[in-house]
């Protein structure tokens, strides 16, 4: 538009019509304006992967929860009830200090959709894997969500890597973290 009227401003009287280069500022304000009123679905898997890490930072069992489908199952916890009760367990001491998400593959296929992600988990301080394993892990997961009349719920959540070794559900929780230190160690078959 900013072109138009560059090609057009010998026939236009500057101090006449000086309110007419506002138009591309308005126009591309307007843009900008209906861009962030609509969510796309890329931006709202995006939030609810945002929910569930901010949910695990705070170690919020019940913030987990509402964004879980209830039909929820993996290859570790059969329901969606197992799954929060391992939470409960897990964060009835302090647990994670930060939780970073990183996204590196969304795939939607309406009205499911597959994302691969890292999480880069910095444990709490009073904790015991940061006191005698170590300060932070990075976990590759994979999560696949469903769509629902409510928006977007996980629906399945499977650990691909741990710091970058292959691992599965059952080896990361073959760990024993109980106060006599960490019993097993097992991330490869």
């Amino acid at each position: 538009m900013l072109l138009i009227l560059l090609m057009f401003r010998d026939k236009l009287s500057i101090k006449r019509y000086w309110w007419v280069w506002l138009l591309p500022m308005l126009l591309a304000g307007a843009g900008f304006g209906v861009d962030s009123l609509v969510e796309t679905e890329p931006e709202k898997i995006k939030a609810v992967i945002g929910a569930l890490a901010k949910a695990v930072e705070e170690e919020n069992c019940d913030s987990i929860a509402g964004i879980v489908s209830d039909d929820y199952q993996d290859s570790y916890h059969r329901t969606k009830k197992r799954l929060i009760s391992r939470c409960k367990s897990r964060f009835s001491r302090p647990l994670v200090e930060k939780n970073i998400p990183r996204i590196r593959q969304l795939e939607i296929s309406s009205p499911n959709a597959t994302v691969i992600c890292t999480m880069r988990i910095l444990f709490d301080e009073r904790s015991f894997i940061y006191r005698n394993y170590k300060n932070e892990v990075i976990v590759k997961i994979e999560l696949q969500l469903q769509k629902e009349v409510d928006g977007w719920l996980i629906k399945r959540i499977e650990i691909l890597e741990v710091d970058r070794l292959p691992a599965k559900w059952e080896y990361v929780n073959q760990y024993s973290f109980s106060g006599g230190g960490i019993k097993r160690y097992v991330l490869s078959p």
